[in-house]
């Protein structure tokens, strides 16, 4: 049994997997991986996946939403406020892809969110939350442990997304 500190490890590798590609092939070889520890031991469970699926495109949508307010950096077209909007959209849905035309325009964003995801699991995990059933966003929110700390997780993890598509976009580059 790896105990705390490897549910800890275990979720941060699996965070940054589910979050490196978006739906692609390294993201599916974490989800079997997260599937294949939450069978296997009541120490790990899916939470550090499903939180993973949907950060990168809600952080995406909050991106859109603080692009030029606040003090922050106004790096997006209005074509690409709509397409974060939508990322949003789909984020709290469950579809991660929304925040792919991003990491195609600026490749530097996949480490953005991978430490969004992983940030997002491991304050999930402080937090004692726990979701054992395979459903992302709001199908599977409800289910889980500690509600409003899988929230608030999600938040995190999206916010840190947020502030890094905004200061490491070309345009914001000197």
């Amino acid at each position: 049994a790896a105990g705390a500190t490897g549910r800890g490890f275990y979720s941060a590798m699996i965070a940054a997997g589910t979050a490196f590609d978006l739906g692609g092939p390294v993201n599916k070889a974490a989800g079997s991986a997260a599937l294949g520890l939450n069978g296997m031991s009541e120490t790990f469970d899916l939470t550090a996946r499903e939180l993973s699926i949907v950060i990168p495109s809600i952080g995406v949508g909050f991106a859109a939403f603080l692009n030029g307010r606040f003090g922050l950096p106004d790096v997006f077209s209005q074509e690409e406020k709509t397409v974060g909007s939508t990322s949003l959209l789909l984020g709290v849905i469950g579809i991660s892809e929304g925040a792919i035309p991003f990491i195609l325009k600026n490749p530097r964003l996949i480490p953005v969110f991978m430490t969004g995801a992983v940030a997002g699991a491991l304050v999930a995990i402080t937090l004692g939350v726990k979701q054992t059933l395979p459903l992302p966003a709001v199908w599977g929110w409800p289910l889980a442990t500690n509600v409003a700390g899988y929230l608030a997780s999600v938040f995190i993890g999206a916010l840190i997304c947020a502030l890094g598509v905004l200061y490491d976009s070309p345009k914001n580059a000197r």
